[in-house]
């Protein structure tokens, strides 16, 4: 619902601000929670239900900003590897987080007894404290437009989409392939009770089989120059959609483990060709629109998708429902091959970027140096 909004604030305002001031709305939010907790509140689940909506809201805005950003702060020719890192990155936080997550908290729970909660938000209040800290030393990060008196329409990124051969058809894949594994994890919680006995250690070996695979796909298709982007899209898709089909028969524990590092690594060949076309193909003025279309049609889709998901994995059992889940994947992914345009997809040559690569980016201020007095690591 908000995303509109979200895209026309990214292609009007200041993309560093917008970023910095989300996430010190967020910090004083947590922080505000964190002293009313001190003085004696005991917040109600409806309202911590709440106040996560609120966070979410902020999230919302803060997405299509930090896609539109990154292309202004990459050179061209290596947005590609960044998009990787990118990748590579979160995929190692979500390896190493949970664990260190359920670690750090699982002392403070033992140490603080009934303050548990509220040493909880303190720490997710300096976290954004943080992020914030390391924002504020962005350089200013304005939109190119050639009017900066007329207000962005939401709709100019769903018509650049339309308009562009590859996103056309690969919007509608994206929107499907986050439809079908919306629900994938309770799939996963599912198999490991029902097939492997339902150990923790179970599921987090093949968690660490499928994300660590794909981190290290991540940093290597990085590296590749990719430029068939429409053939690169299909093999990702198709290959990962066939990997979770195969699935279905990997009631053997060490099969299911090879089957989750397989498809780790097929599925960065989906999202980094995708992401560094996505920041080469369009202008700088219409990127937070775009990103805010991607965004709701994909992020928008996930409930529906595990309520979908659910639905099928109790209509036709465990194994079936990596069969379903696979070949809607594999099967349209193959279909797309049909598409002359899409397949004669390529990425767009780096000297055809944008011009903010090569001009320098103006520094300004929220807590940072002025253009005069630029900071030594600037």
């Amino acid at each position: 619902l908000l995303a509109p909004a979200a895209g026309v604030a990214a292609d009007r305002f200041d993309r560093r601000r917008i970023l910095y001031g989300l996430d010190m709305a967020a910090a004083a939010l947590m922080g505000g929670l964190a002293v009313a907790m001190a003085l004696g509140f005991a917040p109600a689940p409806i309202f911590l239900a709440c106040f996560a909506f609120v966070l979410a809201c902020l999230n919302v805005f803060f997405a299509p900003a930090r896609s539109a950003a990154i292309p202004r702060m990459v050179p061209a020719e290596e947005f590609q590897e960044a998009q990787g890192l990118l990748l590579a990155t979160q995929q190692l936080t979500m390896l190493v987080g949970v664990g260190l997550s359920a670690g750090v908290l699982g002392v403070v729970e033992r140490v603080s007894g009934s303050n548990f909660l509220l040493y909880a938000v303190v720490i997710n209040a300096l976290s954004f404290g943080v992020s914030s800290m390391f924002l504020s030393r962005l350089p200013s990060i304005v939109p190119e437009r050639e009017s900066h008196e007329e207000k962005p329409k939401f709709i100019e990124g769903w018509q650049a989409i339309q308009a562009d051969p590859f996103m056309r058809i690969g919007l509608p894949m994206l929107t499907l392939m986050n439809l079908v594994f919306a629900g994938f994890y309770p799939v996963y919680l599912e198999t490991n009770r029902s097939w492997f006995g339902g150990q923790f250690y179970t599921v987090a070996i093949i968690e660490f089989a499928f994300f660590g695979m794909s981190m290290l796909c991540s940093l290597w298709v990085a590296k590749r120059a990719v430029q068939r982007v429409g053939l690169a899209f299909v093999v990702g898709l198709a290959g990962t959609g066939l990997s979770v089909a195969a699935m279905a028969g990997g009631q053997i524990y060490l099969v299911y483990v090879l089957l989750n590092v397989v498809c780790g690594l097929f599925l960065p060949w989906v999202t980094i060709p995708i992401n560094t076309y996505i920041g080469l193909a369009f202008p700088d003025a219409v990127r937070g629109r775009v990103a805010a279309v991607l965004g709701a049609t994909q992020v928008g889709i996930q409930p529906l998708g595990m309520l979908g998901v659910s639905a099928v994995l109790a209509a036709v059992g465990l194994q079936n429902v990596y069969l379903v889940i696979g070949l809607v994947c594999a099967i349209p992914a193959l279909l797309m091959l049909l598409s002359g345009p899409f397949r004669a997809s390529r990425m767009p040559t780096p000297t055809l970027a944008p011009a903010s690569h090569s001009a320098p980016i103006q520094q300004t201020s929220v807590g940072t140096p002025s253009p005069d007095n630029p900071p030594k690591d600037a």
